[in-house]
C-alpha cells in the first residue's frame, strides 16, 4: 500500500512563502484500520524523538524540530535524504536546482528567490548525510519498504498575494496546493493508498474539496469531526482513503516527513531574504523568520531602506 502525508510551513506569517509538501512510502503490507509504524519499521536508521542511535534520521513534527538545538541539521537531513530517495539520484549541491527537484516551478518576481549561488547542505554536512542515507537505505531495502515520492509547492509572496486577491481567501490557496498533492499521489500510485493530511483551522468537511478536486468519484463519507475526518475511494484496483486530522504529524511518520521538508524550504527562503536585503541595503538588521509580530519589527527597523532598495511592498508583504 502507499501511505502518504501532506503538510504545510508558512501559513501564518506576515513574509516568506508558504511551503504544502507531500511525502509517499510504499510499505509491503494491506491497508487496515491502524496506519502502519513507519518509525517502528525503519528504526533504528529512523527515530521519532532524541537521543538519537549514530547515523539516524530524526523524523518528527518540524515545530518540535525546530526547537532543538540542532533542529536545522535535522530538517536539512530529512529534506536532502527524502529529494534522494524519491529522484533516485544525488541531492543537488545547490538550492535552485533542489527546490526544482521537489517540484518549485522556480519562476519568481522576488530578487531573493535567484537561488543560483546557493548551496546545499548548508546546516548539516554531505559526510553526515552520507552516513544517514546509506543506514536508512539499508534498512528500508531490509523491510521492503520505499519512497516514491517526495513534491512541494513553493507559493512565493507575490504568487501567494495574486491567489489570495483572486479567491479573497488563504485557506483557499493553501487547500488547492494541498489538493493538487494530493491528486498527484492518486494520479501515479495505483493500488491501496492512505494519504494523512495534518488539519489547519476548524474545517470538519471536505467533500466539497475532494469533489473539485475528483469530480467523478464518488466519495464515502466515513467521519467527519473536529479531530478527523476521514473519506474513501473505492478504485477498481485498491481502496484510496483520505485522512484530514488535527496533529497528523504524531499520528503519520510520512506527514512528519512532508512537515520538515516544508520548513527546510521555508526558512532556506528566509535565510536567502534576509541575505539578500543585508547585502543590497548594507543595514545591519537581525534577521526575521517572517511572522507576524518579529515581520512587524523587521519592516519598523527596515523602513528607511525599503522604498530605495527592494520591490514595491505589495508584491511581497503578505495580504493575510
Amino acid at each position: 500500500m502507499i501511505l502518504a502525508g501532506i503538510d504545510e510551513a508558512g501559513y501564518g506569517p506576515l513574509l516568506g512563502p508558504l511551503v504544502v509538501s507531500a511525502v509517499a512510502f510504499d510499505v509491503p503490507q494491506p491497508i487496515t484500520d491502524q496506519i502502519p509504524d513507519l518509525a517502528g519499521m525503519l528504526a533504528p536508521a529512523v527515530a521519532a524523538k532524541p537521543p538519537l542511535p549514530h547515523g539516524s534520521l530524526l523524523v518528527a513534527d518540524s515545530k518540535v524540530v525546530h526547537r532543538l538545538q540542532n533542529g536545522l541539521h535535522h530538517m536539512e537531513a530529512a529534506s536532502l535524504i527524502a529529494t534522494e530517495l524519491a529522484c533516485g539520484r544525488a541531492a543537488p549541491a545547490q538550492l535552485e536546482p533542489l527546490a526544482k527537484a521537489l517540484g518549485w516551478a522556480g519562476q519568481c518576481r522576488l530578487p531573493w528567490y535567484q537561488w543560483g549561488n546557493a548551496v546545499t547542505p548548508l546546516w548539516t554536512s554531505a559526510d553526515a548525510i552520507r552516513i544517514t542515507r546509506s543506514m536508512l537505505q539499508g534498512q528500508m531495502a531490509s523491510r521492503g519498504v520505499r519512497m516514491p515520492m517526495a513534491r512541494s509547492a513553493l507559493i512565493d509572496e507575490a504568487s501567494f498575494n495574486d491567489q489570495v486577491g483572486k479567491t479573497r481567501n488563504k485557506a483557499a490557496v493553501l487547500s488547492s496546493h494541498g489538493m493538487q498533492l494530493l491528486k498527484q499521489i492518486a494520479d501515479h500510485h495505483a493500488g491501496d493508498s492512505w494519504v494523512v493530511v495534518d488539519k489547519n483551522g476548524a474545517r470538519d468537511r471536505y467533500l466539497d474539496l475532494l469533489l473539485r478536486t475528483f469530480p467523478e468519484v464518488v466519495w464515502r463519507v466515513c467521519t467527519e469531526s473536529p479531530f478527523i475526518s476521514r473519506y474513501e475511494w473505492h478504485r477498481p484496483d485498491g481502496l484510496f482513503r483520505v485522512d484530514f486530522q488535527q496533529r497528523a504529524e504524531q499520528a503519520c511518520m510520512a506527514t512528519a516527513w512532508a512537515s520538515m521538508i516544508c520548513k527546510y524550504l521555508r526558512e532556506r527562503a528566509m535565510d536567502q531574504f534576509n541575505r539578500w536585503w543585508m547585502a543590497e541595503s548594507g543595514a545591519h538588521i537581525r534577521p526575521t523568520a517572517g511572522y507576524h509580530t518579529d515581520a512587524l519589527r523587521w519592516l519598523s527597523e527596515m523602513a528607511p531602506y525599503l522604498e530605495r532598495y527592494g520591490p514595491p511592498q505589495e508584491l511581497w508583504v503578505r495580504m493575510r
